[in-house]
């Protein structure tokens, strides 16, 4: 086989691998309350917990190549079955711009808020994350089993969120029995 040969199959070999991962879509969260649900527009509107509004478009049935975390996904409400203003909720989403962000599912938490710690990694376990805070306190949070972690990379399950300490990161927790669960954990990478 000539030289030219292997150079253009090499180059078309690469070429498919880029334009499979670029179709692609890496699935996103964030956390809030639902202030919206507007079916005649195929929309929900989750308040963050900056306080920003977010609007997010939803498809039926609509099947797509998403990176999502198998067992994240597992857990979740497909956002057209979604109907519930003031529920507080994780929104798993893609984002195309941001005035074209598509929700994919929904994780509901009903109407009782989460808290909310933000601060720097002390250190990970594999169901613990140990942070001080922004007020200077060190608490120590569980990792709940069905728990998600926002990356650079997408949404992945709480056991697999892995960072450096220092890291700066949002915890949203409930409280059981004087113990804080960890449901959304957000690095704050950008």
């Amino acid at each position: 086989m000539s030289i030219w040969l292997k150079r253009f199959l090499l180059l078309a070999l690469i070429s498919s691998a880029c334009s499979t991962i670029y179709a692609q879509k890496i699935v996103h969260g964030v956390s809030g309350e639902v202030t919206a649900v507007n079916p005649a527009d195929d929309t929900i509107t989750v308040k963050t917990t900056d306080g920003s509004d977010w609007v997010f478009k939803y498809q039926k049935g609509a099947k797509s190549s998403l990176v999502f975390d198998k067992d994240v996904r597992a857990g979740t409400i497909e956002p057209y079955d979604f109907n519930k203003i003031g529920d507080h909720v994780v929104a798993y989403y893609v984002d195309q711009g941001f005035v074209n962000r598509t929700i994919v599912a929904l994780k509901d938490f009903g109407t009782s808020q989460l808290q909310t710690a933000s601060g720097s990694v002390v250190k990970t376990k594999h169901h613990e994350i140990t942070v001080k805070t922004d007020t200077g306190a060190t608490e120590t949070f569980e990792i709940s089993k069905d728990a998600t972690a926002e990356t650079p990379g997408g949404v992945v399950s709480g056991f697999k969120f892995d960072v450096d300490p220092g890291t700066k990161v949002t915890v949203r927790y409930t409280e059981e029995g004087g113990r804080m669960i960890a449901q959304f954990i957000r690095n704050a990478f950008g």
